[in-house]
């Protein structure tokens, strides 16, 4: 596909640049335009952020799991903080449809 002697030029002076997936999928020699600090093409990017999402997620799902009691207790505290406006609130809302 690419001239290799001329891909090699374009490396070596800053021009483009090859994915460094290191293993992150199969084989991806995906040469795009140098933009500094940029290792990894669109494609391997969005599969590593992925996966960093669904870790986080997996390990949230696990901690709720685990602590379920303490995550409870704290949700009941923020809304015993909130109480005030969700009871004005669903006093508005109740005048509201009251009206109608």
């Amino acid at each position: 596909m690419w001239d290799e002697k001329q891909l090699m030029v374009d490396i070596a002076l800053k021009k483009k640049t090859v994915c460094e997936n290191a293993g992150l999928v199969e084989t991806c020699d995906m040469v795009f335009l140098y933009v500094p600090q940029k290792k990894f093409c669109d494609e391997c990017m969005k599969t590593i952020l992925e996966e960093r999402k669904e870790h986080r997620n997996r390990k949230q799902r696990e901690y709720r799991k685990k602590n379920y009691e303490k995550v409870r207790a704290i949700e009941r505290r923020s809304v015993w903080r909130k109480r005030e406006k969700i009871n004005a609130k669903a006093l508005a809302r109740y005048h509201a449809n009251k009206e109608k």
